[in-house]
């Protein structure tokens, strides 16, 4: 007979398993700004496993060569999309052929060209020789097979493959010759280390695998802390919310740390009760460590929640004193405070140590979780153990690491008609961007579920606060509103910080993602609760039927959150960050109401069908906010054509004009671009001046569009027309 804990597991595999096939089979979105650092960085680590088996890769050169890069970014996703892109990425190379030699007669030696050391085009290695990519094929096309070739040779940047053919001069004129760069062809001759997936997408594998282990834990702690339909419906409704879903596919940190933090809140809460999980806990935030910066924080909800509901068992004991020490006391205190102004926090803290220790006060503390003694020396230990970057130097690497997000760079978000560039930020800003970003409906269950676990736990306060009698909480009670407790500590914690005027608020809806899985395990307890509730106004006569009924309510409820959720979900996958609910009206709502419409680049891949087609050979293309590593994997997978070049960024060239407008420094680059992708945003306005300027263009000559909002613009330079002489001469 199978058990309920084998039931939940299965189901747990299940929806964890369906959720990484379905972000698979959409994973067709653009590469973002972010993703385009990523992918040139893990190429480089998967260098430093490869000398694993010497002792160059200890060398400290060896070691601040390859993991100082990207140095604010702990390795964990970085390796890992390195791992996935050598195993499971497709890799085709451009190549050079030369005609058979005394040596070689029965064939052609084929030069790949742009290979790095880490690229796996190792000697023996069998190879696909391809034919030219036509326009209008895809990197993929059988027609393109000409056979298989071995690496007989291999250099740091270059490989030779022997290709055996009975026609070698018709290769040599097919690849050689025939092929001319422009709109006929996507790019010449090329071998290709075949995988099952575009390089991008296999760099992307930690988006869906990070997803995936999410959703399996969800299901698992929804099912066995609240309720079967909890653990079934939390993660749906966290899938099927556009913006979440969008952060799923990306080769990025951000939803792999909002993984971890959810299973090291999960163990930190099965060890509260069973302290053998406390091991689990300090093990998983060493992972959460070498996976982003915001597992640093997490131990501070943990130590307030902690605090909070222990409270109770906290006393002070201190022996009397004289009034010469109350006055010494007090001398001590005000010293140390002033000597502490420069660093109020830290001051207050050594003048409340002072007085407790010439009081002699003693504090008593309620029993210590055991998480919170293993979780520094394991957690941190594993930071330091796995991340060769703070093998050297290592108190300077992790100053260097702090100091980076301490003092980042504030990029520009558009809210409400404001241009957030440089702070104090609207406090207001996290909690209104989730309002309107969050379907309308998983926002009112996730309330609802919310207020619902607090209920008991506040009438009870109440009435003590009223000294009014009371019976204590049943255990049922106390533990959903201690779980509730805890899950708004977690839902919380991430928005309230955003919500501080100095924290930089660039990436939207991300910085808080971590807090929205704890938020979506409120909103299945909603579900649950509502369907609980409408049974109970039935009246039926019996508790099984009540049981039934609960449940069938539960699935109609659930049906009619998540179909809109999923259907706003399905129509906003390419550009799944532009998402706007029906309280902003949707996209052209927000567009209305002066928020920001898109961001990060990725927008470019609409437009990339319109560059192969429409552009003429070897075109310089001025690109605004996407990057040349993006452009360039594009050229990899055969999505651009390989003839065109690129001229730069907008991030590259432009800076601030005197009146504060982003834009001027891109009016001489322009005007040896033949083409350029502009990106719609409010604040770079100028920018777009300067853009119509230099070609002459009072508009886009292409623009995609979604929900009728302009996202992406094509510019095609025009000459500029001829000045008819005056018919009165020169005055």
């Amino acid at each position: 007979m199978i058990g309920k804990r084998s039931i939940s597991i299965l189901v747990a595999t299940l929806l964890a398993a369906l959720s990484f096939g379905t972000i698979m089979s959409t994973n067709d979105m653009g590469y973002s700004r972010d993703e385009s650092f990523y992918f040139s960085n893990a190429e480089i680590y998967q260098e430093w496993f490869d000398q694993l088996d010497s002792k160059k890769a200890f060398e400290r050169g060896e070691i601040l060569r390859i993991w100082r890069r990207n140095y604010e970014h702990p390795p964990l996703v970085k390796v890992l999309m390195g791992g996935f892109w050598r195993t499971f990425g497709t890799i085709e190379r451009n190549v050079r052929v030369h005609p058979p030699t005394s040596k070689r007669p029965g064939g052609v030696t084929l030069t790949v060209q742009g290979l790095a050391p880490s690229h796996p085009f190792s000697k023996g290695t069998t190879v696909s020789v391809l034919g030219p990519q036509a326009i209008d094929q895809v990197a993929g096309d059988p027609r393109r097979n000409l056979g298989t070739g071995k690496v007989i040779k291999r250099g740091p940047r270059t490989a030779t493959v022997e290709f055996k053919t009975s026609d070698p001069a018709g290769i040599i004129q097919r690849c050689n010759t025939l092929y001319h760069a422009g709109p006929e062809y996507m790019r010449g001759c090329t071998v290709r280390r075949d995988g099952p997936l575009r390089e991008g997408t296999a760099m992307r594998l930690v988006g869906p695998f990070f997803t995936a282990l999410l959703i399996f834990a969800m299901v698992l702690f929804g099912w066995h802390q609240l309720h079967p339909v909890v653990g079934i419906t939390a993660p749906l409704l966290f899938l099927t919310s556009p913006r979440w879903f969008y952060h799923a596919h990306l080769a990025a940190f951000d939803m792999p740390v909002t993984a971890m933090i959810f299973l090291i809140a999960a163990a930190f809460w099965m060890s509260l009760e069973r302290p053998k999980w406390a091991w689990a806990t300090g093990v998983l935030w060493g992972i959460g460590l070498l996976t982003k910066h915001n597992a640093l924080f997490l131990p501070i909800p943990f130590i307030a929640f902690w605090l909070l509901t222990h409270r109770r068992e906290f006393s002070l004991k201190s022996k009397s004193m004289s009034r010469v020490q109350m006055t010494l006391t007090a001398i001590a205190c005000l010293a140390v405070l002033i000597l502490g102004l420069r660093q109020p926090i830290w001051g207050f803290l050594l003048a409340l140590i002072v007085a407790l220790t010439l009081t002699r006060t003693r504090i008593r503390f309620p029993r210590i979780p055991l998480a919170f003694l293993v979780m520094p020396p394991i957690g941190l230990g594993m930071l330091f153990v796995f991340w060769p970057k703070l093998w050297v130097d290592p108190f300077v690497a992790i100053e260097a690491y702090l100091n980076f997000h301490l003092d980042h760079e504030h990029y520009l978000q558009y809210y409400m008609g404001q241009i957030l560039e440089v702070p104090p930020f609207p406090a207001e800003y996290p909690f209104v961007v989730t309002a309107l970003t969050v379907p309308v409906l998983t926002l009112v269950v996730c309330l609802f579920g919310g207020l619902d676990l607090f209920r008991p736990g506040v009438r009870h306060s109440i009435q003590a606060l009223r000294k009014t009698p009371r019976k204590p909480l049943t255990a049922i009670n106390a533990h959903l509103f201690r779980l509730g407790t805890f899950l708004a500590f977690l839902t919380l914690f991430p928005v309230v910080l955003i919500a501080v005027p100095s924290t930089p608020v660039f990436g939207g809806v991300k910085h808080w993602m971590t807090g929205m899985p704890f938020f979506c395990i409120l909103g299945g307890w909603g579900i649950w609760r509502l369907s609980i509730i409408s049974v109970q106004l039935l009246a039926l006569p019996s508790d099984h039927l009540r049981k039934q009924m609960s449940i069938l309510a539960a699935i109609i409820l659930s049906i009619a959150v998540l179909i809109p959720a999923t259907l706003a979900t399905a129509n906003s996958i390419p550009v799944g960050n532009t998402y706007y609910n029906e309280l902003a009206g949707g996209i052209s709502g927000a567009a209305d109401k002066k928020l920001t419409r898109i961001y990060w680049g990725y927008a470019s891949k609409q437009a990339l069908d319109q560059l192969n087609t429409r552009l003429s050979p070897r075109a310089t293309v001025w690109l605004h906010d996407t990057t040349p590593t993006a452009f360039n994997m594009y050229k990899r997978e055969g999505r651009v054509r390989s003839d065109l070049n690129l001229l730069g960024t907008g991030h590259v060239f432009a800076r601030n004009c005197r009146d504060g407008s982003v834009g001027c420094g891109i009016a001489n680059v322009l005007d040896k671009a033949d083409a350029a992708l502009f990106e719609e945003q409010k604040f770079f306005g100028a920018a777009q001046l300067h853009l119509q300027r230099a070609f002459n263009a009072p508009g886009p000559s292409w623009a995609w569009r979604a929900d009728g909002v302009p996202m992406i613009s094509l510019y095609e330079k025009t000459p500029a027309p001829t000045k008819k002489p005056s018919v009165d001469g020169p005055k």
